[in-house]
């Protein structure tokens, strides 16, 4: 038996479990959840390929997973490689979240909020149906002062207000906007997200394009700010709504076509458990 949890896109996957098929090895895939620091006490694991493989390994695997609802957070996705479709959906579920993120802290700073003041402002959404890693991170990283990290020198401001606003792709939101072309479902939200990361790499042409096109300028001093960041918050939790809702249309269509028998619900579970998109919605 081979369990792989490499990570490396389903299509390889495919051929590799074509490959141990005929060598008569039972091909699992597998794909861990959690952030860095939550693996090292618990992640969560999704698991696909021969059942009587996952049953081989299940009691195994069980010691590293962390529990929620007092249930652990392992479970068997279906047949073939599933699991590493799942797992390539979801890190484009993670490519439209911090978009959204990036959106609101925008929109806050257009207001006149410090990076104080917007870690402040969100950090209460971290204690209701959006309570997420992601949040919770932003709201420690905006606080951030230049001296306060290792290895920079002392100085005024904040960390972030010196990173490049550059972002760089990997390729796996691409992987999951081209697999939703690909399989005729729409995913509008998680394919703004992945144009938007391209545009931010194209620095030297938005420079350009904003001293010849400013835009036009808005009176930000008569917005209700208090209102402002309640309706963000609702335009987030909505944001993140549609996006799984897009993610887990997908990998259903998939699974049609594929004849997997995907348990969405166990995706959903394990998701929701341990994993960095999860939120208590």
């Amino acid at each position: 038996m081979l369990v792989d949890g490499s990570d490396e896109g389903y299509e390889t996957c495919l051929r590799r479990a074509k490959e141990m098929e005929e060598k008569g090895i039972h091909y699992l895939t597998m794909g861990m959840l959690g952030t860095d620091k939550e693996v090292q006490k618990g992640c969560g694991i999704l698991l696909s390929g021969p059942r009587e493989g996952y049953d081989a390994v299940e009691v195994s695997l069980k010691k590293a997973v962390v529990e929620k609802d007092y249930e652990p957070c392992i479970a068997y996705v279906g047949s073939s490689v599933s699991a590493a479709y799942a797992m390539m959906v979801l890190k484009g579920l993670l490519t439209s979240y911090e978009q959204v993120l990036a959106e609101v802290y925008g929109v806050l700073l257009a207001a006149g909020f410090t990076n104080e003041e917007v870690s402040k402002s969100i950090a209460t959404w971290n204690k209701d149906d959006l309570a997420s890693p992601l949040l919770e991170a932003m709201c420690v990283v905006l606080k951030k002062k230049d001296a306060d990290v290792e290895g920079c020198e002392p100085g005024e401001g904040f960390l972030v207000d010196k990173i490049l606003d550059v972002a760089g792709s990997k390729g796996t939101g691409m992987m999951t906007v081209q697999e939703a072309a690909e399989r005729g479902v729409a995913a509008p939200t998680i394919a703004a997200a992945l144009f938007e990361r391209y545009l931010s790499d194209a620095k030297d042409l938005r420079m350009r394009a904003a001293w010849l096109m400013p835009g036009p300028a808005f009176d930000w001093s008569g917005v209700d700010r208090k209102q402002l960041v309640a309706d963000l918050r609702d335009a987030l939790f909505c944001s993140k709504l549609v996006a799984y809702a897009q993610g887990l249309q997908l990998i259903q269509t998939a699974s049609q076509q594929f004849k997997w028998g995907i348990d969405l619900g166990e995706c959903a579970r394990i998701w929701k458990g341990g994993c960095i998109i999860r939120a208590k919605i």
